[in-house]
C-alpha cells in the first residue's frame, strides 16, 4: 500500500533535489534567486518522477477535485433527473429514432424494430432538451443523453415499483447512461457519467439554460 512521505521529510528531499541541481551549475544555495518558469518545471518534473508516491497523491487529487467541480454543477440527486410526465420520451437504438413509452416502462425495452444484435431490447429513454423558451422550434431540441439499466437494475426498480419504494431510490442506481453518438455505455454516477449529465445545465452562447421537451 502506497504511503505519504511526512511533510517534514517531503519538504527536505524537494530542498535536497533543489539544492544539488542548483549547485550543479554552478549557484550558490544562498544567494541564487531561481530559474525561469521553464527550468523550474522542469525541476518538478525531475521531482515527480523520483517520488512515484507524490506523483500518485497529486494525480489522485486532481480527480478528486473534477469529479467534485462536475458534481456541484448538477441538480440534486436525490430526483430524477428526467421530469414528472409519466409519458417519456425512449429511442430506438436500430432506427435512431424517438417514440414514447409509459414512465414505469424500465429500459432497455423491446421496439418494432427488434432486438439488437446482442440480444438486447433496443428501446432506451432519451432526454430530449431545447433552449427554445417556447419548447415549440424542433430545430433547437436535441438528446442530452440516453439511459437504461443493468440487467440488477431492472429487477431492483421493478421490485421497488411493486412495493412501492420508488420514492427511496436514488436515480443513479444501477443506471447506465451516454450520448447517442457514443459506442460505450457507463455508470451515471462515473466520472464521464457526472460530465455527460452536465450537459442538462450548460448554457448556450445566450446563456440560456436548457428545458426537457416532454412529449405531447
Amino acid at each position: 500500500m502506497f504511503k505519504i512521505p511526512e511533510w517534514k521529510y517531503l519538504k527536505y528531499k524537494i530542498h535536497q533535489k533543489w539544492t544539488d541541481m542548483t549547485a550543479s551549475r554552478g549557484y550558490s544555495s544562498k544567494s541564487y534567486k531561481g530559474d525561469s518558469l521553464l527550468e523550474r518545471l522542469s525541476a518538478l518534473r525531475i521531482l515527480l518522477s523520483t517520488h512515484p508516491v507524490l506523483k500518485i497523491s497529486i494525480g489522485a487529487l486532481c480527480a478528486v477535485l473534477i469529479i467534485v467541480t462536475l458534481w456541484i454543477s448538477l441538480p440534486s440527486s436525490d430526483k430524477e433527473i428526467i421530469s414528472d410526465s409519466n409519458i417519456l420520451w425512449f429511442y430506438d437504438i436500430n432506427t435512431a429514432k424517438l417514440f414514447t413509452s409509459n414512465k414505469m416502462d424500465f429500459p432497455p425495452i423491446e421496439t418494432d424494430s427488434g432486438p439488437l444484435p446482442d440480444g438486447e431490447p433496443a428501446g432506451v429513454i432519451a432526454n430530449v432538451l431545447t433552449y427554445d423558451p417556447t419548447g415549440k422550434d424542433e430545430s433547437q431540441q436535441f438528446i442530452a443523453f440516453l439511459e437504461k439499466l443493468t440487467e440488477k437494475g431492472k429487477l431492483t426498480w421493478t421490485e421497488a415499483l411493486e412495493t412501492d419504494s420508488l420514492e427511496e431510490m436514488q436515480w443513479e442506481t444501477d443506471r447506465l447512461i451516454k450520448k447517442p453518438e457514443d459506442k460505450e455505455w457507463v455508470e451515471a454516477d462515473s466520472p464521464r457519467g457526472i460530465y455527460i449529465r452536465s450537459i442538462v445545465t450548460k448554457p448556450n452562447e445566450k446563456g440560456q439554460i436548457p428545458e426537457y421537451v416532454n412529449p405531447d
